[in-house]
Parts: C-alpha cells; sequence; structure tokens
C-alpha cells in the first residue's frame, strides 16, 4: 500500500498544482471563450476573474523555483512584492501545501502607490 501511495503522490500533486494555476489565471473553467481563454493563458493582461496577469509560462517559471528551493533544502520564506490580486503568492502556499511545508511562511507587500520616486538627493546614482 505505502508503494502505491508514494507512486501516485507525485502526479497528483502535480495536477492539483496545475488545476491552482489554472484557477489563479482564470481558466479552470472551460466557460470562457477561447480567445479569453487564450489571452490568459499567455499573460496578456485581460482583467477579470483571475487573479494574476502573468501567464501560465511565468506561473510555472515560479512554481519551478519554488519547487527547487524546496528539493535542494534551501530554508527560508518567500514573498511576493508588488501585488495585484494575490496570485503568486497563492500559488507559492499552494506549491507548499502540495509538499505538505507548514514551517515556511509567504508574505505580501505592496505600496499600493507604485514603486515610491528615488530620492535623489539622498542617493544621486538613483536618478531614472
Amino acid at each position: 500500500m505505502t508503494t502505491e501511495v508514494s507512486e501516485t503522490v507525485g502526479p497528483l500533486r502535480a495536477r492539483y498544482i496545475d488545476l491552482l494555476m489554472k484557477s489563479i489565471l482564470g481558466i479552470a473553467n472551460r466557460n470562457v471563450s477561447d480567445q479569453d481563454y487564450k489571452e490568459k493563458f499567455e499573460g496578456l493582461g485581460r482583467m477579470g476573474d483571475n487573479l494574476s496577469l502573468a501567464g501560465w509560462e511565468r506561473l510555472k517559471n515560479l512554481r519551478e523555483l519554488v519547487e527547487i528551493a524546496i528539493k535542494s533544502g534551501i530554508p527560508g520564506d518567500f514573498i511576493e512584492t508588488g501585488v495585484w490580486k494575490g496570485g503568486a503568492c497563492i500559488l507559492m502556499r499552494g506549491v507548499l501545501a502540495a509538499y505538505g511545508i507548514t514551517d515556511r511562511s509567504v508574505y505580501v507587500a505592496d505600496s499600493f502607490k507604485g514603486v515610491p520616486a528615488p530620492d535623489v538627493a539622498k542617493y544621486p546614482g538613483m536618478q531614472r
């Protein structure tokens, strides 16, 4: 029985994370038009019920980076800076949950004003 469970955990984990990514992009339900599905999948910036404008490839990259940190034993927490609806942090938390990791946190940070202008008087090399 243990062998069966361990052989199915990998594919089930992958399917869960794929479904989570599709949910974040608002494409888990195929009742969206083909054009809307394509735009959300590619991250072309259509707002709607999606929680991220990143698109599939960027979310896939984020997922892979979190998995590399887990599998390589790299310690530490995760953060999403510059948050729209929090899709990236939802994905990071979901990947951690899929691996059964409960001792790491996912932080969310946003200025709610965009990137502040640099203090040129204090840091002259920071001119835009």
